[in-house]
């Protein structure tokens, strides 16, 4: 990865909701390579969260709110 696309990449991802292990994301070539990976990150996430709302509302989720398990 070049200077360049290192330090964007690290612009774009101090800015994300959502953090990876240190050194595991691609070797990125270009700086479009760096905004695909976030949007496909995004999409992601966007996918898993409407997922889980879904079966929390339907009550097929193992995931409970808070406070469920206390018995409150």
């Amino acid at each position: 990865m070049t200077p360049e696309v290192w330090q964007y990449f690290q612009a774009k991802y101090q800015d994300c909701r959502w953090r990876v292990v240190p050194g595991h994301w691609p070797d990125f070539k270009t700086t479009a390579e760096v905004d695909r990976w976030f949007e496909m990150r995004e999409r992601l996430m966007k996918s898993m969260l409407e997922e889980t709302e879904k079966e929390l509302i339907q009550g097929t989720s193992d995931i409970k709110p808070r406070g469920v398990l206390q018995g409150k």
